[in-house]
């Protein structure tokens, strides 16, 4: 039988969100076993939405070797962590992957001082950066492709995986991802016709 990796498993409610959205591992474990997924990676809603550091800390109780477990960072320039010892603090609690929401406060990831000191520090380590464009109304079309490729283009050697929650155009994201090798992203966002086949 297929088995699945789930790229962006959430866990923890939302606003307007699914009934069935996880809210605990067990949760987690339960929609991976209904739907053939063999391994994830995990990030809490938390983190996303509001507060990076509370998010981050739920995600502790996740114990089970199928879970990959990924953190939000704080992007406030007077954050009392430095980015550096956020990274290593990530690192010794075995986090795969770290992120941002760049529409939490309408960030300029090509300007924020703690997003590049991280994407520098997570280039070295070859660990991959998410950016999670989410909004409290969810709107379609949010992410700007072409900054988002200069962005890549300044880490050339850092994954970077792009997710909103709906991609109703693409001929941006195309030009996205012609401009920037190490720009992926997760497929779904796209919902227009043949935009699979056409990737």
């Amino acid at each position: 039988m297929l088995k699945f990796f789930d790229a962006l498993m959430p866990m923890g409610k939302t606003n307007k969100a699914y009934p069935s959205t996880p809210g605990t591992e067990s949760e987690v474990l339960a929609v991976m076993e209904r739907y053939d997924i063999d391994k994830a990676m995990v990030f809490h809603t938390v983190a996303r939405d509001a507060d990076p550091d509370d998010g981050n800390l739920a995600l502790l109780s996740c114990k089970d070797e199928r879970l990959s477990t990924m953190w939000a960072l704080e992007t406030a320039y007077i954050a009392e962590e430095s980015v550096e010892d956020f990274f290593r603090r990530a690192v010794a609690h075995g986090v795969k992957a770290l992120y941002v929401n760049p529409c939490m406060i309408r960030l300029h990831i090509e300007k924020n001082p703690r997003i590049l000191a991280l994407a520098k520090l997570m280039e070295v380590a070859r660990m991959p950066l998410y950016l999670l464009y989410w909004t409290q109304d969810a709107v379609d079309n949010v992410i700007d492709w072409y900054t988002l490729a200069d962005f890549c283009n300044m880490f050339p050697s850092l994954p970077i995986i792009a997710w909103e929650w709906r991609a109703r155009g693409n001929r941006a994201l195309f030009d996205g991802m012609a401009a920037a090798d190490n720009l992926h992203v997760i497929l779904t966002q796209l919902w227009q016709a043949q935009s699979l086949e056409a990737m």
